[in-house]
C-alpha cells in the first residue's frame, strides 16, 4: 500500500477551487496520467458519481472504476475504487481567506503482490511524486487563470 500527502495552496475563493475539481471534465486537464475519465452513472457529481478512469503511467497503464464516497460542497470529495486498479484519494478543501483556498489531498494505492508488484512499484514510486508535482502546478495554474479570466484586477 502506498500513500500519498501533499497540500497547496490556490490564489481563489474555496467556492471556486472546488467546482472546478469538482467539474470532471477538467480532471484531464490537470490530473497528470489520467487519460480518460467517464462517468458510468447518470449522476456526475456529488454522492454515488461513479466514473470509469484510465491512467497512463509509463510504463503501465491502469484502468479503474471509482466512486463519489462522501461528498460535501466546497469542503470534501472522496472517492475509492470499486473495480480494477486499487485506488483512494481524499480531498479537503478549506478556505483560507476571501480570495485563498488550501488544498488537502490525501491518496494512495495497492499494488498486485509477488515479484511483478514489486518491480511496479519500484517503478511508480518516483513517478507518483513527479505526477503530484505536475499535477498541484496544472490545477493551481488553470483555476487561477480562469479565476482572473472572469474577475478582471482580482
Amino acid at each position: 500500500m502506498v500513500d500519498v500527502h501533499f497540500e497547496s495552496h490556490v490564489k481563489v475563493p474555496v467556492a471556486e477551487a472546488f467546482a472546478y475539481y469538482n467539474d470532471y471534465t477538467n480532471a484531464t486537464r490537470w490530473l497528470f496520467g489520467l487519460a480518460s475519465l467517464e462517468p458510468t452513472t447518470e449522476v456526475v457529481s456529488g454522492l454515488g458519481a461513479s466514473f470509469d478512469a484510465v491512467f497512463k503511467v509509463p510504463p503501465v497503464k491502469l484502468h479503474t472504476t471509482i466512486e463519489v464516497m462522501q461528498w460535501e460542497q466546497n469542503s470534501l470529495v472522496v472517492f475509492d475504487s470499486t473495480k480494477g486498479f486499487r485506488n483512494w484519494s481524499t480531498w479537503h478543501f478549506e478556505p483560507i481567506s476571501e480570495t485563498e483556498t488550501k488544498l488537502r489531498c490525501q491518496l494512495g494505492y495497492e499494488l498486485p503482490g509477488g515479484l511483478a508488484g514489486k518491480a511496479l512499484g519500484r517503478a511508480l514510486t518516483p513517478i507518483v511524486a513527479l505526477t503530484t508535482k505536475h499535477s498541484d502546478h496544472n490545477f493551481r495554474t488553470q483555476v487561477e487563470e480562469r479565476w482572473t479570466a472572469g474577475n478582471p484586477g482580482a
